[in-house]
Protein backbone atom coordinates (compact mmCIF):
# COMPACT_ATOMS: atom_id res chain seq x y z
CA UNK A 1 0.00 0.00 0.00
CA UNK A 2 1.40 3.79 -0.96
CA UNK A 3 2.19 6.32 0.41
CA UNK A 4 3.81 4.90 3.71
CA UNK A 5 1.40 3.32 6.45
CA UNK A 6 1.84 7.03 8.47
CA UNK A 7 0.07 8.45 5.70
CA UNK A 8 -2.68 6.35 5.52
CA UNK A 9 -6.18 7.12 7.14
CA UNK A 10 -7.95 3.60 8.28
CA UNK A 11 -10.40 6.18 10.30
CA UNK A 12 -14.10 5.88 7.77
CA UNK A 13 -15.22 8.52 9.98
CA UNK A 14 -12.96 10.84 9.02
CA UNK A 15 -12.62 9.20 5.23
CA UNK A 16 -16.47 9.72 4.88
CA UNK A 17 -15.61 13.40 6.10
CA UNK A 18 -13.73 14.09 3.16
CA UNK A 19 -16.49 12.06 0.72
CA UNK A 20 -19.16 14.57 2.45
CA UNK A 21 -17.01 17.64 2.09
CA UNK A 22 -15.40 17.03 -1.53
CA UNK A 23 -17.78 15.39 -3.20
CA UNK A 24 -16.96 16.07 -6.81
CA UNK A 25 -15.19 12.69 -8.12
CA UNK A 26 -13.30 11.50 -10.70
CA UNK A 27 -14.21 8.20 -12.00
CA UNK A 28 -11.90 6.19 -13.41
CA UNK A 29 -13.03 3.02 -15.51
CA UNK A 30 -11.90 0.59 -18.44
CA UNK A 31 -13.64 -0.86 -20.88
CA UNK A 32 -12.04 -2.97 -23.92
CA UNK A 33 -8.40 -1.88 -23.68
CA UNK A 34 -9.89 1.97 -23.30
CA UNK A 35 -9.32 4.33 -19.96
CA UNK A 36 -12.52 6.25 -18.87
CA UNK A 37 -12.83 9.34 -16.46
CA UNK A 38 -15.05 11.75 -15.31
CA UNK A 39 -15.94 14.21 -13.03
CA UNK A 40 -19.23 14.47 -11.07
CA UNK A 41 -20.25 14.60 -7.77
CA UNK A 42 -20.95 11.62 -5.66
CA UNK A 43 -22.88 11.47 -2.22
CA UNK A 44 -22.52 8.89 0.12
CA UNK A 45 -24.93 6.62 1.83
CA UNK A 46 -25.92 3.99 4.43
CA UNK A 47 -26.44 0.71 2.70
CA UNK A 48 -25.97 -2.85 4.07
CA UNK A 49 -22.18 -2.90 2.42
CA UNK A 50 -19.64 -2.22 5.08
CA UNK A 51 -19.00 0.59 3.30
CA UNK A 52 -22.14 2.02 2.31
CA UNK A 53 -22.84 3.28 -1.23
CA UNK A 54 -22.24 6.14 -3.34
CA UNK A 55 -25.11 7.79 -5.19
CA UNK A 56 -24.82 9.91 -8.70
CA UNK A 57 -25.96 10.48 -12.08
CA UNK A 58 -24.32 10.88 -15.18
CA UNK A 59 -24.99 12.39 -18.84
CA UNK A 60 -26.77 9.03 -21.02
CA UNK A 61 -24.20 10.05 -23.81
CA UNK A 62 -21.25 9.54 -22.08
CA UNK A 63 -19.09 6.57 -22.92
CA UNK A 64 -17.85 5.63 -19.88
CA UNK A 65 -21.68 4.14 -19.09
CA UNK A 66 -20.57 0.87 -20.90
CA UNK A 67 -17.85 0.63 -18.68
CA UNK A 68 -19.65 0.79 -15.45
CA UNK A 69 -19.95 -3.12 -15.10
CA UNK A 70 -16.35 -3.75 -14.75
CA UNK A 71 -16.16 -1.75 -11.89
CA UNK A 72 -14.97 1.67 -10.77
CA UNK A 73 -12.04 3.65 -9.03
CA UNK A 74 -13.29 6.80 -7.65
CA UNK A 75 -11.07 9.75 -6.61
CA UNK A 76 -12.08 12.22 -3.84
CA UNK A 77 -9.70 15.42 -3.90
CA UNK A 78 -9.46 17.20 -0.68
CA UNK A 79 -7.03 20.07 -0.34
CA UNK A 80 -3.32 19.99 -1.42
CA UNK A 81 -0.72 22.12 -1.81
CA UNK A 82 3.22 22.66 -2.18
CA UNK A 83 4.89 22.70 0.80
CA UNK A 84 8.10 25.02 0.82
CA UNK A 85 10.52 24.52 3.47
CA UNK A 86 10.03 27.76 4.68
CA UNK A 87 7.51 26.53 6.48
CA UNK A 88 8.95 24.24 8.66
CA UNK A 89 10.73 25.64 11.74
CA UNK A 90 13.21 22.85 11.49
CA UNK A 91 16.22 22.96 8.90
CA UNK A 92 17.22 20.36 6.75
CA UNK A 93 14.32 19.59 4.79
CA UNK A 94 13.30 19.49 1.39
CA UNK A 95 10.36 20.74 -0.59
CA UNK A 96 6.80 18.59 -1.17
CA UNK A 97 3.49 18.31 -1.61
CA UNK A 98 0.74 17.14 0.64
CA UNK A 99 -2.58 16.44 -0.06
CA UNK A 100 -5.66 14.94 1.38
CA UNK A 101 -7.43 11.92 -1.00
CA UNK A 102 -9.41 8.90 -0.57
CA UNK A 103 -9.56 6.43 -2.87
CA UNK A 104 -12.71 4.17 -3.56
CA UNK A 105 -13.51 1.06 -5.21
CA UNK A 106 -17.04 -0.42 -5.95
CA UNK A 107 -19.35 -1.92 -8.40
CA UNK A 108 -21.87 -0.17 -9.68
CA UNK A 109 -25.73 -0.51 -10.58
CA UNK A 110 -27.96 1.61 -13.07
CA UNK A 111 -30.91 3.27 -11.16
CA UNK A 112 -33.91 2.34 -13.53
CA UNK A 113 -36.49 3.73 -11.71
CA UNK A 114 -36.67 7.66 -12.97
CA UNK A 115 -38.72 8.82 -9.68
CA UNK A 116 -35.33 7.39 -8.02
CA UNK A 117 -33.20 9.40 -10.17
CA UNK A 118 -35.30 12.63 -9.54
CA UNK A 119 -35.19 12.05 -5.95
CA UNK A 120 -31.33 12.08 -5.88
CA UNK A 121 -31.09 14.87 -8.04
CA UNK A 122 -33.39 16.82 -5.71
CA UNK A 123 -31.76 15.23 -2.75
CA UNK A 124 -28.33 16.28 -3.97
CA UNK A 125 -29.25 19.22 -4.57
CA UNK A 126 -30.45 20.27 -0.92
CA UNK A 127 -27.31 19.07 0.23
CA UNK A 128 -24.78 20.47 -1.48
CA UNK A 129 -27.40 24.25 -0.98
CA UNK A 130 -26.78 23.40 2.74
CA UNK A 131 -24.93 26.59 4.72
CA UNK A 132 -25.71 28.87 1.84
CA UNK A 133 -27.19 32.09 3.09
CA UNK A 134 -29.80 31.82 0.38
CA UNK A 135 -31.31 28.69 -0.04
CA UNK A 136 -31.89 27.54 -3.80
CA UNK A 137 -34.82 24.79 -3.61
CA UNK A 138 -35.43 22.16 -6.51
CA UNK A 139 -39.23 21.31 -6.16
CA UNK A 140 -40.36 17.77 -7.56
CA UNK A 141 -42.57 19.57 -10.37
CA UNK A 142 -39.65 21.99 -11.79
CA UNK A 143 -40.54 22.28 -15.52
CA UNK A 144 -36.50 22.40 -16.21
CA UNK A 145 -35.51 19.29 -14.39
CA UNK A 146 -38.58 17.54 -16.14
CA UNK A 147 -36.73 18.33 -19.37
CA UNK A 148 -33.33 17.26 -18.23
CA UNK A 149 -34.11 13.88 -16.56
CA UNK A 150 -34.47 12.12 -19.97
CA UNK A 151 -31.09 12.68 -20.58
CA UNK A 152 -29.05 11.56 -17.58
CA UNK A 153 -28.40 8.33 -16.57
CA UNK A 154 -28.81 7.44 -12.31
CA UNK A 155 -26.40 4.59 -10.81
CA UNK A 156 -24.96 3.54 -7.34
CA UNK A 157 -22.00 2.43 -6.09
CA UNK A 158 -21.63 -0.19 -3.77
CA UNK A 159 -18.22 0.46 -1.81
CA UNK A 160 -16.13 -2.35 -1.62
CA UNK A 161 -12.93 -0.71 -0.17
CA UNK A 162 -11.23 2.75 0.91
CA UNK A 163 -7.89 4.41 1.22
CA UNK A 164 -7.32 7.29 3.22
CA UNK A 165 -3.88 9.15 1.68
CA UNK A 166 -3.73 11.31 4.00
CA UNK A 167 -0.02 13.26 3.50
CA UNK A 168 0.54 15.45 6.34
CA UNK A 169 3.99 16.05 7.06
CA UNK A 170 3.01 13.46 9.93
CA UNK A 171 7.01 12.68 9.77
CA UNK A 172 7.69 16.01 11.20
CA UNK A 173 8.26 17.33 14.49
CA UNK A 174 4.69 18.73 16.31
CA UNK A 175 5.70 22.20 15.35
CA UNK A 176 6.19 21.60 11.34
CA UNK A 177 3.74 19.74 11.24
CA UNK A 178 1.00 22.27 12.13
CA UNK A 179 2.82 24.89 10.35
CA UNK A 180 2.49 22.14 6.85
CA UNK A 181 -1.15 22.08 7.89
CA UNK A 182 -1.29 25.76 8.15
CA UNK A 183 0.17 26.50 4.68
CA UNK A 184 -2.40 23.56 3.63
CA UNK A 185 -5.56 25.15 4.53
CA UNK A 186 -4.41 28.80 3.38
CA UNK A 187 -2.41 28.41 -0.03
CA UNK A 188 -4.84 27.17 -1.91
CA UNK A 189 -6.80 30.82 -1.71
CA UNK A 190 -3.83 32.42 -3.14
CA UNK A 191 -3.18 29.69 -5.78
CA UNK A 192 -6.64 30.59 -6.94
CA UNK A 193 -5.96 34.23 -6.26
CA UNK A 194 -2.88 34.41 -8.65
CA UNK A 195 -5.27 32.36 -11.13
CA UNK A 196 -7.86 34.80 -11.15
CA UNK A 197 -5.35 37.40 -11.56
CA UNK A 198 -3.95 35.90 -14.90
CA UNK A 199 -7.51 35.45 -16.59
Amino acid sequence: MYPPQHHQENDFTEIKRVIDSFPLATLISQHEGEIFTTHLPLFWYDSAGEFGKLVGHIDKNNPQIDSFKNGLIIIFHATDTYISPTVYQSSGKLPTWNYIKVHVKGRCSIVEDSEEVKNGVIEMTQRLEMGKSEQFELLSDNKAMRGFLPYIVGFEIEIESVEGKFKLSQDKNETDKQNAMTELFQAPITRHKKYLERK
